[in-house]
């Protein structure tokens, strides 16, 4: 019988723990595939109308924003790799808040699907109808290693997966579909509201290995 192994998400030196789902196929368990966030990478702007408020990116930018990665890359093909991608703008005081979550399962994979037309142009209309503060940022997440490959089965799991998270943390989030949110909670422990949660709680978080 194969190993059971855990499977993450590596961000640099640190890791945060994503439970495994096993397959089963033919009698044989299978771990998971192991993916990692990369970035996240800065994108380029101008101003519109003479207001910092008011960004806009354009296809230039983008171009900038490919080579940025390819330099920053270290050999990996992150450009080619097939995964998801969060857009996120950076506030003055360091913290990121999501504003899209797509996904590259075609051919080429993140560089000709970030920032193609339709994108750019969700992503302007955001930035210049709401005037919205903060610097826009790119998170991508696939396969570690020189792999460009990601099964598609995988691809939309984790699409639907990241974007729950996203909505959570911005009503705002300008995905249309699959923002659906669970209407339940538990206290202290899942979608928990501000103050301290209760021993047990924190206990039973611990226990279950919720974040």
């Amino acid at each position: 019988m194969a190993k059971r192994r855990k499977g993450f998400f590596r961000e640099g030196s640190r890791t945060s723990q994503y439970e495994s789902n096993l397959c089963h196929r033919e009698g044989h368990i299978m771990a998971e595939t192991l993916l990692r966030v990369y970035g996240p990478y800065e994108v380029g702007w101008e101003r519109i109308g003479g207001s910092s408020l008011n960004k806009n990116i354009s296809r230039e930018h983008a171009d900038e924003f490919w080579s940025n990665v390819k330099q920053k890359s270290g050999g990996a093909p992150i450009w080619r790799k097939k995964g998801c991608y969060v857009f996120a703008l950076k506030t003055a005081r360091g913290a990121y808040k999501p504003y899209y979550v797509g996904k590259a399962g075609a051919e080429g994979g993140f560089e000709p699907e970030v920032f193609n037309p339709r994108n750019r142009g969700l992503y302007n209309d955001m930035l210049l109808r709401k005037g919205t503060r903060g610097t826009p940022h790119v998170f991508l997440v696939a396969k570690v290693g020189n792999d460009t490959r990601l099964d598609q089965n995988i691809l939309n799991k984790l699409e639907n997966y990241l974007i729950i998270h996203a909505k959570i943390r911005n009503k705002g989030l300008l995905n249309k579909h699959g923002t659906s949110l669970p209407d339940w909670r538990i206290k202290g422990v899942i979608r928990r509201r501000r103050g301290r949660p209760s021993v047990i709680a924190q206990t039973f978080k611990k226990m279950m290995g919720i974040e």
